[in-house]
């Protein structure tokens, strides 16, 4: 009885997950090779994660001082990962720690209308260290992934959908990338991790009879280090 309690209940969130994705018509970024990890556009801040059988949505809800991401399966929360923009930390849910973030400095104040040249390319890398401090070795291929989006997104200064798209293209250009990402986090190391290279674009826009510049960021490449 209880076996299918939980097959039943299997069912019902995989129907829940469909009728969403039917609804909302969501974008699919990419998904990998051997289908480890995809990610589909629910809204600006909510993706639908899935990896192998397991599905969740990873939600972020910002405001000026921090952010909060947070993973949900079967309608409830799983997890989450608060961000703190003052003291420039993110602490885990899942391990109970909290980590510093490399800050990077991000102009907004022009909505791009096409794209412009790349004015600067710089790299930065997020150690398995880093990550393991955010999940524990008894957390869920989702928690992982959820890491994983949020380090890039936030090192990165780029969008929620930005970051999935990244870490999803990586996972399925590189072989095996998933099992060296989890167990990479597993063992810790300093020296090894998620290499992400990001282009600073200027853009352009014409504003009461000015042209008004700005910049914006967008990742070029992610790889393993």
């Amino acid at each position: 009885m209880k076996r299918w309690r939980e097959k039943r209940k299997k069912i019902i969130s995989l129907i829940l997950i469909m009728t969403l994705i039917l609804n909302i018509g969501g974008t699919v970024f990419a998904a990998t090779d051997n289908d480890a990890l995809s990610t589909i556009k629910l809204t600006e801040n909510r993706i639908l994660m899935k990896i192998d059988d397991e599905f969740g949505v990873l939600t972020v809800d910002e405001t000026a001082r921090g952010a909060k991401f947070t993973v949900e399966v079967g309608g409830e929360v799983e997890g989450y990962f608060n961000i703190d923009k003052v003291n420039n930390t993110i602490y885990s849910s899942y391990t109970g720690k909290t980590i510093s973030i490399p800050e990077i400095e991000s102009d907004i104040g022009v909505m791009p209308q096409a794209v412009g040249d790349v004015v600067e390319s710089y790299e930065n890398k997020i150690s398995y260290a880093d990550m393991c401090d955010l999940v524990t070795e008894t957390s869920t291929n989702l928690a992982y992934a959820a890491a994983l989006i949020t380090l890039v997104s936030l090192a990165m200064g780029v969008t929620l959908t930005a970051g999935a798209a990244a870490v999803v293209t990586m996972i399925g250009f590189i072989p095996g990338a998933w099992n060296d990402i989890r167990n990479g986090i597993g063992g810790g190391s300093a020296s090894h991790g998620i290499k992400v290279v990001v282009d600073k674009v200027e853009i352009q826009k014409h504003q009461g009879g000015k042209i008004v510049k700005g910049y914006k960021f967008e990742i070029s490449s992610v790889s393993l280090y």
